[in-house]
């Protein structure tokens, strides 16, 4: 659909995308799979999977069996896997008190693992884990500096 808006737009030049929440899917799945026009990636508060969400709220085989009666035996949105095939510029946000995704089930965790089984002793993956930390340094102090009301 990405590609068919290109070709009859005539637009040249490469995009960026964006996505937050559920809405990381979508953009995740079209900066993997459309890189040759996608030069950034912007990914806010988004998810791994959408079953660990459900899991993370709700514990236990229950909630697994739920999720998969409701989903037709599980939607796999594959969402880290596309943010780490995609080749181009991205950027991860978080909220570290997001009460709907919680930072095991956020895409940094699932992209850092990912990355992590993928080349786990690669300079790309010291550099991602050092920005990595870096910036949750930064949010971390950021966050300490406001008060509850800010």
């Amino acid at each position: 659909m990405l590609a068919t808006a290109v070709q009859k737009l005539k637009l040249t030049g490469k995009i960026g995308v964006y996505g937050r929440s559920i809405g990381g899917i979508p953009a995740c799945h079209l900066a993997s799979k459309y890189q040759e026009i996608i030069d950034v990636l912007i990914v806010d508060r988004s998810l791994t999977e959408i079953q660990g969400v459900a899991e993370s709220k709700k514990p236990g085989s229950a909630m697994t069996t739920i999720f998969d009666l409701f989903s037709d035996r599980g939607w796999i949105c594959q969402n880290s896997q596309n943010f780490l095939k995609a080749d181009c510029f991205k950027i991860i946000s978080c909220d570290p008190n997001d009460d709907l995704i919680d930072a095991n089930v956020s895409i940094m965790a699932g992209a850092s693992m990912g990355n992590a089984r993928i080349n786990y002793d690669t300079p790309e993956y010291r550099l991602f884990l050092e920005s990595l930390t870096y910036l949750l340094r930064l949010e971390n102090k950021t966050f300490k500096s406001l008060t509850k009301n800010q």
